[in-house]
């Protein structure tokens, strides 16, 4: 397979609203961003050819901020095509969409995997980005999901950072050992884990008038801005207290300097209060300019009125991060903590510094608490993030040179943009993602594959579990005739109670029929043969058609013989 057959087949890609920011938000999450860019770099760079985008719709209304992005993206490009359909469409016609490769932008590889194994006759490669690793429900609800599903050596897990590669592998090493102590069973994960970073829309991101952007924002504007920008949460994010500390310090060894902390970003009321309070006590709250909320169109201008962009993260939740991307491709000198993906980011001593972080074991009495009634309310993540420290004099101390030396600054910034526009462009990313599909193709080519002879273990069998529920049970020689309701449907003089038609997957068509044929039938006829004339009808397998009877015996409009 050759690069050019990726873009002329068919890319199939399934989106949810759960990695869509939703219209208002005030607070950004890195995973919704790392998201919409990847979407919006594959609708611009991608090569030309057949797109296969899919969503989930809110069930009663219908409604799906996915489809809405997708729409929206989807617009003004010659050459591609995009047909976006609700994701029910792939139960009934897979085979006819021939996916020359499958991508999960918010780490659904097991989804898309079983999605596989049960429509598909042919073999095609499947990726899923990974964003999260942290959170202990994912050992169970994903790392143990993927070691048991039918993963392929054409399919890969993204992985956004070297650091988060380890970790992945980390993970289904401790969860694989674990089950093969308590249960005896060998298992291992046999997809690829490649390094692939997030993209970052260089236009609007780039560059701009510091002046300008600080009169936007309410900034001075001859100040020394060190601007911190993201969710303001010590939870799941960074605990900003000791750069507050640090930032005290640099006050007083710079009588002379107009210095301006910029806390732009979100969070709850409580944790903007405590950093208010815990700036007051220092006695630099007027000094420290919240931003918040800080709306997610704006945080390209955020970056701009900034001379140095500061993120002291300390938190498991981190795999890459978003901001100090967007602050290198604004030309901004970053300093960060050295930490998971930040040190796949910043360029130590070109575009920024990367500032030591320290931690220890110390984690037993946190580990036994995770997962006891709260899994994701990040308490966890909390203690642990209490654990880790950032090294708060070789913090000072890069800030420092910063401030004192122009040259410095200037220097960084221009390898900030640089190294952006080097590493991460849509295009790159776009190109990158576009080689791995053709490898992993050629994997796919010479591997055998069929439908999977045996159901896994989590495809439901209700009747199997639950016919006990039922009083009794119809069968093929169960004997079935029309009521007088439903004579009168069939003569026009009722309709079908049919309310649902925009949440049931039944056929009006199919139940009129049905209908149709146990009014011409003199008396009464057995289930098992009307079933299989309606299955005729239909296509397909036998269960829809019993289905349908089912629905005209649950509105009276057909009934068992006594």
């Amino acid at each position: 397979m050759t690069r050019k057959e990726v873009g002329t087949s068919r890319l199939g890609l399934h989106l949810s609203d759960a990695s869509v920011a939703a219209s208002g938000e005030t607070s950004v999450y890195g995973r919704d961003l790392a998201v919409e860019s990847f979407l919006q770099a594959l609708w611009k760079h991608g090569q030309d050819g057949d797109y296969n985008f899919f969503y989930t719709p809110e069930i009663l209304t219908g409604d799906s901020r996915a489809e809405g992005l997708l729409r929206g993206l989807c617009s003004g490009q010659s050459g591609k095509r995009a047909l976006i359909q609700p994701a029910s469409q792939l139960k009934t016609e897979f085979e006819q969409y021939r996916f020359s490769a499958w991508h999960d932008a918010d780490a659904g590889l097991d989804s898309a995997a079983r999605l596989r194994s049960r429509f598909s006759s042919r073999l095609y490669p499947i990726t899923a980005t990974v964003h999260i690793l942290s959170y202990q429900g994912l050992l169970f609800g994903w790392v143990l999901k993927l070691l048991l599903q039918r993963i392929q050596p054409c399919d890969a897990l993204v992985c956004i950072s070297r650091s988060c590669r380890v970790a992945v592998k980390n993970l289904f090493e401790q969860v694989a050992d674990r089950i093969r102590a308590e249960h005896g069973l060998k298992l291992s994960f046999p997809g690829q884990l490649p390094i692939i970073p997030y993209s970052i829309d260089l236009e609007s991101f780039r560059p701009q008038s510091k002046p300008a952007a600080r009169r936007q924002l309410g900034l001075p504007e001859a100040a020394f801005v060190i601007g911190w920008i993201g969710r303001l949460s010590p939870l799941d994010k960074a605990d900003l207290l000791p750069s507050l500390q640090v930032f005290s310090r640099l006050i007083e060894a710079n009588p002379s300097r107009n210095l301006v902390l910029m806390i732009a970003g979100s969070g709850p009321p409580r944790l903007h209060g405590i950093l208010a309070t815990h700036a007051d006590q220092l006695g630099i709250r007027e000094r420290v300019v919240f931003v918040s909320p800080l709306p997610p169109q704006r945080r390209s201008l955020a970056h701009a009125a900034a001379d140095v962009f500061v993120s002291p993260v300390d938190n498991l939740q981190e795999t890459l991060g978003t901001t100090p991307i967007e602050a290198m491709a604004c030309g901004v000198p970053q300093v960060v903590s050295d930490w998971n993906g930040y040190r796949d980011i910043v360029q130590h001593d070109e575009t920024g510094f990367l500032i030591p972080s320290y931690w220890a074991e110390c984690d037993s009495a946190i580990c036994l608490q995770s997962g006891v009634y709260d899994d994701y309310d990040l308490l966890d993540h909390f203690s642990l993030a209490q654990s880790v420290a950032v090294d708060l004099g070789a913090y000072q101390r890069a800030l420092q040179a910063l401030i004192e030396n122009d040259d410095l600054r200037e220097k960084m910034s221009r390898a900030s943009r640089k190294s952006a526009l080097d590493r991460f462009s849509g295009r790159t990313v776009i190109r990158a993602f576009e080689e791995l599909w053709v490898h992993l193709g050629e994997i796919a080519a010479n591997l055998p594959h069929e439908r999977a002879p045996l159901p896994p273990y989590d495809e439901p069998a209700f009747f199997s579990a639950f016919r006990h529920y039922a009083s009794s049970l119809i069968d093929d020689e169960t004997q079935v005739r029309i009521t007088e309701l439903g004579r009168d449907t069939v003569e026009g003089r009722a309709s079908l109670p049919f309310a649902y038609a925009g949440l049931s997957s039944l056929s009006s068509s199919a139940l009129a029929g049905a209908l149709a044929r146990l009014d011409k039938s003199a008396g009464s006829l057995s289930f098992g043969v009307i079933a299989g004339e309606l299955q005729r009808d239909m296509g397909g397998t036998i269960a829809p058609a019993r289905q349908h009877l089912l629905w005209l015996m649950k509105y009276g409009l057909i009934e068992p013989c006594s």
